[in-house]
């Protein structure tokens, strides 16, 4: 599961700036190159209530990027990007996401550090090299993004970044981008929820989009749950010391520390846990069985290894009547079918994003399980071929398949006449970016 994200890193001011902005991490880079330049959590720590501060604004004082192996005293952890299950959407803190973006381009803040706990989760702490202003700006955008957050981001990037033009695209299309093609059904697990939909000619079909909120952060939850009783200290709880004798381990106090930077700190490990150990069955896995804790103490993974994984393909694991991702495929199909009845170009290929399809075998068990429910609306007859699944083997490049994809669309040498200018953002408002990026 682990690899190492290498970026060309030769963005320059006639570049776009690419920010790719997820509920769990922002990979930001520039057009043209192979993989984002900065890969960092998404959250920020800012002094909590028990802090004294001069300034009453309590975001005058932040700290990012958070670093998983940084202890932080009095700080709180807050998202920009959170998931509302009952609205099945994702909600904008505008304030939030702003002083994050701002803050990626400023260089003391990306101090050089390391983490003495084995970390697979692909951060890249690296600055990028501009500041926003003046620059062309491209967000890729939840496939079921409401117009309302398209606006916030019109908003925040003209208004306070004070962007020169900007562009939206639907994730799903620039997974598509990245793969070399532009038609195909793309399934995307990330953090907050999987979602599948049918792309044809470089457009997402909307009535095909199928989303539930059954992914990376629900296996992370399933896996706390199992492991409740046990005692996780946070990688920042560890302080490790070498000298002569060898390396000495002491536990850092953590009286200190905000519950909300402890849990931040907890699932950090948790997530670790998922990307080392889960697998599927009947798979040749050198996952590994036991996982050693940041204090040093082994869990054994047994129980969950298979079990959590194969939660993504049982119907019933939300209160929103999950399917099954198997079921999700199928349904994306069916529901395009129906409104367009050419969809051979969408079938024959499936495409694989988002950290969570990187579990050892998912692609294998989701192809198994297209070609034993064989559905007539993929299959014109009996002998008829399963669509291949597309997925790049490298983790680094599948975490980041949609800002590739941006990356892509952004050299284009037709690319500039489509973003929406800063003078087209003020004659017509902000709603031009849905009218222009659909």
């Amino acid at each position: 599961m682990s690899d190492v994200i290498l970026s060309s890193g030769i963005g320059s001011q006639s570049s776009s700036i690419i920010l790719d902005i997820g509920t769990q991490s922002i990979r930001a880079g520039y057009g043209g190159d192979d993989l984002p330049r900065s890969v960092v959590p998404t959250c920020i720590g800012i002094p909590n209530k028990e802090v004294d501060l001069i300034d009453s604004n309590r975001l005058c004082n932040t700290i990012f990027p958070l670093k998983p192996w940084e202890k932080r005293d009095y700080i709180e952890v807050l998202r920009p990007l959170q998931y509302n299950v009952q609205e099945k959407a994702i909600e904008i803190n505008e304030e939030y996401l702003t002083k994050i973006i701002q803050e990626l381009s400023l260089s003391q803040k990306f101090t050089n550090s390391t983490s003495s706990f084995l970390t697979r989760h692909n951060y890249i702490f690296e600055p990028l090299d501009d500041r926003m202003n003046g620059q062309t700006l491209l967000f890729p955008i939840h496939s079921t993004s409401n117009p309302n957050n398209s606006i916030k981001l019109a908003e925040i990037a003209f208004e306070k970044l004070e962007v020169a033009s900007l562009f939206t695209s639907r994730r799903s299309v620039l997974s598509c981008f990245a793969c070399g093609r532009t038609s195909g059904i793309v399934v995307d697990i990330g953090a907050s929820v999987s979602n599948v939909s049918c792309v044809q000619d470089g457009y997402c079909i909307q009535g095909s989009i199928q989303e539930y909120p059954v992914a990376g952060d629900f296996l992370d939850n399933e896996i706390y749950k199992k492991f409740h009783k046990v005692n996780i200290i946070p990688e920042f709880g560890i302080f490790k010391h070498e000298d002569k004798n060898g390396t000495n381990e002491y536990h850092v106090p953590l009286t200190n520390v905000d519950e909300s930077y402890l849990n931040w700190g907890v699932m950090h490990v948790i997530r670790e846990i998922k990307h080392s150990s889960l697998c599927f069955p009947n798979q040749n896995s050198n996952n590994d069985i036991e996982f050693h804790l940041p204090d040093g103490n082994v869990i054994d993974t047994t129980s969950i290894r298979n079990t959590i994984p194969n939660l993504l393909f049982k119907s019933g694991n939300s209160n929103q009547g999950y399917p099954g991702i198997v079921q999700m495929v199928i349904n994306s199909i069916i529901e395009t079918s129906n409104i367009n009845k050419e969809i051979s170009s969408i079938t024959s290929s499936i495409i694989l994003a988002g950290g969570t399809t990187l579990i050892n075998g998912f692609d294998a068990k989701l192809h198994q399980g297209i070609i034993d429910q064989r559905p007539s609306v993929i299959f014109n007859n009996s002998t008829g071929p399963a669509p291949r699944i597309v997925a790049s083997p490298r983790p680094s490049e599948r975490l980041a398949s949609a800002w590739i994809g941006a990356s892509i669309l952004s050299s284009l040498g037709t690319f500039p006449q489509f973003t929406v200018s800063k003078r087209d953002y003020q004659e017509f408002g902000p709603n031009i970016i849905n009218k222009k990026c659909p």
